[in-house]
């Protein structure tokens, strides 16, 4: 008996271990590191993405959209299939313009009953940039983060509840959100507006859609708090980044040691977008000796470079990590926004000297200055951004010669 109570004693106070490890983070940690499980390198809110679904009704009719947002300039662009119709709104440079069909002569009947409008097209683009990029927005001004983090059944899951409220300038509804205690996977939320009478919605969360280091749900499922109603599922069928380096961003204003670096990753940026632009199959899996590395391969390693010069910029260390399966576009989307991230740190950065190489193998420390980063990683990169032109021509797919790289522009 005497070693059961010290058994139950142990459990009790593993329990209590465990229970302190998860309610010792705050509500903000576990946001952020909600974050960093679903878009670690902030690329929803950085650059323009296209997002298609698929809107299944509780009929099961299914609505097939496309959403457009530069979340840098909030142009935006919904195009939604209603009544067999093509409804399109676009917001750019704050002007409105809706086609109906892919024209501008709708009646104001049409533009009444199909909500054509530009009060309509500002609602989806905040709506869409809202729910989709979460747990992003959880951090933008005016979120109001109650730090009671509570344990809680969601729906036959054990998850982390944390409740968010707004400032009065931006809302007055009351949310719930429900994270993994473990990933810190996002898995649900609900919103009130009275919470008193039970009104609002529930949202379940299921499957994820990857692209490179971005894990968005895949499926959003609604239901009426007061009735349980099923309201739809959005389905999200294709993510898409507008990729950059197509050409070369604008000089920096002044010359410096660090804006002369973000120019030479503009530079790298650049060539290895059209060293990288259409390769096909078989220029992948190209090599020029038995003994040579494929392009495939080489590609591999200027990812592996871009983020060893990432690390330096973000002033992390570099460890072995495991790369989990990529595709080859998805590939060419982080090693473009690696070597984009690096040079906008550059551009704003004083002292170059702090941007050390540290290395870490086991518990061997190194450090080396920034001048290694110069003349290693990054005219390495450049190197091997020669070696992909050189074999896709050898391969029948030459380099794209209106890229020009002395101007970094594409000629007309």
């Amino acid at each position: 008996m005497k070693y059961i109570e010290v058994y139950r004693n142990l459990i009790f106070l593993l329990s209590v271990i465990v229970s302190s490890s998860i309610f010792s983070q705050t509500a903000r940690e576990i946001i952020d590191k909600s974050i960093q499980y679903h878009d670690p390198d902030g690329f929803l809110e950085s650059i323009s993405w296209t997002m298609s679904f698929d809107e299944v009704r509780p009929d099961q009719s299914v609505r097939k959209s496309t959403f457009m947002l530069n979340p840098q300039t909030m142009d935006f662009e919904a195009m939604r299939t209603i009544d067999s119709k093509e409804v399109q709104l676009t917001m750019k440079n704050g002007k409105f313009k809706g086609l109906l069909d892919g024209r501008d002569d709708y009646s104001e009947e049409q533009a009444k009953t199909l909500r054509i409008n530009k009060d309509r097209a500002l609602m989806m683009r905040d709506y869409y940039h809202y729910l989709w990029c979460m747990p992003m927005k959880l951090t933008d001004p005016g979120t109001i983060i109650d730090e009671t983090v509570k344990k809680v059944d969601f729906f036959g899951q054990e998850l982390l509840q944390i409740k968010i409220t707004y400032e009065s300038s931006v809302g007055d509804d009351i949310w719930y959100f429900y994270f993994d205690p473990g990933t810190y996977a996002m898995k649900g939320y609900r919103f009130y507006h009275d919470e008193e009478v039970n009104d609002g919605e529930y949202i379940l969360l299921a499957d994820e859609y990857e692209l490179g280091n971005v894990r968005l749900p895949k499926s959003r499922i609604w239901y009426t708090h007061k009735e349980n109603k099923l309201l739809g599922e959005d389905r999200l069928m294709k993510i898409e980044f507008e990729l950059p380096y197509y050409e070369i961003p604008d000089y920096p204003e002044h010359y410096s040691a660090c804006t002369v670096v973000a120019r030479m990753a503009d530079g790298l940026g650049f060539r290895y977008y059209w060293a990288t632009e259409g390769l096909r199959d078989e220029d992948l899996k190209y090599k020029p000796s038995e003994d040579a590395r494929t392009t495939s391969e080489t590609i591999d390693h200027l990812l592996g470079l871009s983020e060893f010069i990432l690390n330096s910029a973000l002033q992390r260390s570099n460890t072995r990590r495991e790369q989990g399966e990529m595709s080859f576009t998805e590939k060419r989307t982080k090693t473009l926004f690696n070597i984009k991230r690096v040079a906008d740190i550059m551009r704003s950065c004083n002292d170059l000297s702090k941007y050390k190489i540290v290395t870490e193998r086991g518990e061997n420390i190194t450090e080396y200055p920034f001048w290694n980063q110069i003349n290693g990683p990054i005219a390495d990169a450049l190197w091997h951004c020669g070696q992909v032109v050189s074999f896709r021509r050898s391969s029948g797919n030459p380099y794209n010669s209106k890229a020009s790289v002395f101007t970094g522009k594409v000629r007309e």
